[in-house]
């Protein structure tokens, strides 16, 4: 059985990197190995709360993060059509059959994989396959988690230094529930710069 890690809630104002099961996309599914995945205040206030009030009395129940996730293509069921293995994608967390990814769903974005059940190109997700370059992720915050990035030179923020060879469950840990503490004066304020990850 493959294992991935995934962001999730814990107690209130804490956060788990879960050791979980990794998903395996059926017939008209795919797997997204993810790339990046915004942070937004949903995120932060799910943090505070320590998931979501799920219960019949409003019971908070732990929940996977991440709604804003891009990435790659890795393994597409046999009958989806008008995507590939390698297209570059970003996400629409509210197609998800099973919940909205990352909002109450089974799925959450910040993981190292993403199940995209029912796939449609235009409608669970949207692919950039013309070049290699950059993705547009649509951060409320503007703060987008990366793998593989390449901080400034002379950065002394950690964060950014565990971008290069971390995956992005392992960074969105840290910078998430920093977020949850200080979440106008850091994320806000780190999040100005840009709302474009690199993708590869």
């Amino acid at each position: 059985m493959l294992m991935m890690k995934s962001v999730q809630t814990a107690a209130p104002g804490t956060i788990k990197v879960a050791k979980i099961q990794r998903p395996a996309p059926g017939p008209r599914d795919l797997l997204v190995r993810v790339r990046a995945c915004g942070i937004c205040g949903t995120d932060a206030a799910f943090v505070q709360m320590g998931g979501m009030p799920l219960g019949p009395d409003g019971q908070t129940a732990s929940i996977p993060l991440g709604h804003e996730p891009a990435g790659e293509i890795i393994e597409i069921g046999a009958e989806v059509t008008g995507l590939k293995t390698g297209d570059r994608v970003v996400v629409n967390p509210q197609a998800a059959p099973s919940g909205i990814i990352g909002c109450g769903g089974t799925l959450g974005g910040m993981s190292e994989y993403l199940l995209i059940e029912n796939a449609r190109a235009g409608t669970s997700l949207a692919a950039r396959t013309d070049s290699p370059g950059q993705l547009t992720i649509g951060a409320a915050s503007g703060l987008a988690v990366v793998s593989g990035a390449n901080p400034a030179p002379g950065s002394k923020d950690h964060r950014r230094d565990q971008c290069r060879s971390g995956s992005a469950a392992d960074v969105a840990g840290p910078v998430l529930h920093r977020s949850a503490l200080r979440f106008a004066g850091c994320l806000m304020a780190r999040g100005a710069a840009s709302n474009r990850a690199r993708a590869g």
